[in-house]
């Protein structure tokens, strides 16, 4: 959610001409609902759409894991936020759907970026960790 609003933040509407929002009707991480639409995920809290999230985060930011960690901090009281390294590689092990969505939405032209990139940003993204 905290790299949305940041996605939106940069690109405000322009944001929805690659990621939509609509319920998805379908499994999170459908891969025949991006073929139906093209490359576009229904929205931005599905797999697919939190991908191609990451994806815009790294076209616009100059250091988009640090970027979106400040923002996030600047939004909360705790600034005790960081990535989970154990977390991410976790992720990133059994992944295998998300590197097939992510491939997919870069065949069809949603994806800017190089696929290992993004994902390297999104299990990040996963692994974003508080302490109270």
């Amino acid at each position: 959610m905290f790299s949305l609003c940041l996605a939106y933040k940069l690109l405000d509407e322009e944001i929805w001409k690659r990621v939509g929002v609509e319920p998805s009707g379908t499994s999170f991480n459908s891969l025949i609902q991006l073929e139906n639409d093209n490359g576009i995920p229904r929205n931005p809290f599905i797999n697919a759409g939190a991908i191609v999230i990451s994806d815009i985060l790294l076209s616009n930011l100059d250091n988009p894991k640090d970027d979106l960690l400040a923002f996030i901090k600047s939004l909360s009281v705790n600034k005790d936020i960081n990535y989970s390294s154990k977390v991410s590689a976790s992720e990133k092990s059994i992944g295998y759907r998300n590197i097939a969505l992510c491939n997919f939405i870069k065949s069809l032209g949603n994806i800017e970026n190089e696929p290992n990139e993004v994902l390297d940003f999104y299990f990040d993204l996963c692994s974003l960790e508080l302490s109270s």
